[in-house]
C-alpha cells in the first residue's frame, strides 16, 4: 500500500464522463473543475474503502457511530490491517453494528488488499 499524496488528475475521467453523457457534460461545465483533489487525502486505500463501505446507505450519524465502534475493535492501533479484519470474527464485527452483507464486503476487500488487489475490479 502506498501513502503517496501526489495531486490526482481527474482530466481523463472528466473527459470520459462528458463524452458518455451530454446532460452530465453540461452539468460539469456549469459546476466547473473537480475539487476532490483540493481536499487533503487522509488514510490509505484500505481505510478509505472500509469507511466508504460502512457509510453506504446509512445516515451520517449512524454510519459514524458504526465506524467508531469498528475502530474500537482494534484499540492498539489507529486502523486495522487487512489481516486484522480477516481475523476478526463475524460476531465481533456484528457487535459493532455492521450488517452481515457489509462484513462480507469488508472481508472481501481485506483479502483483495492482501492479494495485491489483482482481479478486484
Amino acid at each position: 500500500m502506498t501513502t503517496d499524496h501526489r495531486p490526482i488528475d481527474y482530466a481523463i475521467a472528466i473527459a470520459a464522463l462528458k463524452q458518455a453523457d451530454p446532460a452530465l457534460a453540461g452539468l460539469i461545465e456549469q459546476v466547473g473543475f473537480c475539487k476532490l483533489c483540493d481536499q487533503q487525502q487522509t488514510g490509505d486505500l484500505l481505510s478509505s474503502l472500509v469507511k466508504a463501505i460502512l457509510y453506504q446507505q446509512l445516515s451520517g450519524k449512524a454510519a459514524a457511530a458504526i465506524h467508531r465502534r469498528f475502530l474500537l475493535l482494534y484499540p492498539d492501533q489507529p486502523f486495522p490491517t487487512a489481516a486484522d479484519i480477516l481475523n476478526t470474527s463475524d460476531e465481533n464485527l456484528r457487535s459493532a453494528g455492521i450488517s452481515r452483507s457489509k462484513i462480507v464486503y469488508l472481508k472481501d476487500l481485506a483479502q483483495h488488499i492482501l492479494n495485491g488487489i489483482s482481479g478486484a475490479v
